[in-house]
């Protein structure tokens, strides 16, 4: 191999390392994973200012709440898995599949929202509206702060 093309191989080397250790630093100082969901939510029902019983009442809801969300996202995974088969198969695709996918996707969809609306009015219960409010809001400004 010619001297040039050894060193442009190495800068090319280097060049890929730095951005790795770029891209690791960044990960590191931007994603924290209690800064999301389920984590961010607890967090968040802690620094209200409720009273203890009450407070109690929503972590057991919000927990509630998490875990059907968990189930959506699973559920939602399945499905776009199952559309991703019916497109790739060979020859035309079942159209019919995949409207059947995508009416189950909406109704999954319209679940998700029933779930998110349940817990909000069943906070909006327990602590009033400006409470309910003070959490969404604090919710919304922490969510994916990241740069990019």
């Amino acid at each position: 191999m010619k001297l040039t093309t050894k060193r442009i191989l190495i800068l090319f080397s280097l060049f890929l390392n730095i951005g790795f250790v770029t891209a690791a630093t960044h990960h590191a100082l931007f994603f924290n994973p209690d800064s999301r969901g389920h984590d961010l939510a607890l967090r968040e029902l802690k620094a209200l200012d409720i009273p203890e019983p009450k407070r109690q009442t929503l972590l057991e809801e919000e927990q509630l709440f998490h875990q059907g969300l968990r189930s959506y996202f699973e559920e939602r995974q399945a499905l776009m898995h199952d559309r991703m088969l019916v497109l790739t198969t060979p020859g035309d695709p079942d159209v019919q599949r995949l409207e059947q996918l995508a009416q189950a996707e909406l109704i999954l969809t319209q679940r998700k929202t029933e779930t998110t609306s349940r817990f909000l009015l069943q906070m909006r219960k327990e602590i009033g509206p400006e409470k309910t409010r003070q959490f969404i809001e604090r919710m919304l400004a922490k969510r994916h702060k990241m740069p990019h």
